[in-house]
């Protein structure tokens, strides 16, 4: 049976075994986070639709009220009507207050810290950077791993290309949150 020295002294097992290691945590980090984020454009989404649908009702309602209800009665028949949208606009009103809408690029702001922005280590503003974004992660300990190696060579190089794909990683990420 091989020692774990031997095993992790291999070329492809630095290799692989750093880029999966970052993954793994940035995958768990971004999964929560849209997640959290669908769930709340969702409800957000069908509390409109609802609300919409409650309006069309109200509306028929008054169409068909208007042909059938003598004309004394239409002014109750307006005021129903006052009534039951303001009830509806009200608690589309409140369900807006306990859940904020989503960022748009007009409010969002790179954190000032050059530490974060270097690593990315803030939210981005849209779902889509996260896939470079875990990418990056996943380069970040593999020049830690090269310097296992005695290989000159074989640093360098390893080295080179993880920070040349660490930077495109990150600035894919960068580009996508715009």
């Amino acid at each position: 049976m091989s020692s774990y020295s031997e095993i992790f002294a291999t070329v492809r097992t630095r290799e692989v075994l750093g880029p999966a290691l970052g993954l793994v945590s940035a995958l768990i980090a971004s999964v929560g986070s849209m997640l959290k984020d669908r769930s709340r454009s969702t409800q957000r989404m069908r509390r409109y639709e609802e609300a919409e649908r409650q309006l069309a009702i109200l509306q028929k309602w008054f169409e068909v009220q208007q042909v059938v209800s003598p004309v004394e009665q239409l002014q109750e028949v307006k005021r129903q009507v006052g009534i039951e949208s303001t009830r509806i606009y009200s608690e589309l009103r409140r369900f807006e207050e306990r859940t904020p809408a989503p960022r748009t690029s007009a409010g969002f702001k790179r954190p000032e810290s050059k530490i974060r922005r270097m690593f990315l280590l803030y939210k981005p503003l849209r779902a889509r950077a996260w896939i470079p974004r875990v990418i990056f992660y996943s380069y970040l300990p593999t020049p830690i791993l090269a310097l296992a190696s005695r290989d000159a060579t074989e640093i360098v190089g390893s080295l080179v290309l993880s920070i040349a794909f660490a930077s495109l990683f990150w600035w894919m990420s960068v580009l996508l949150e715009t």
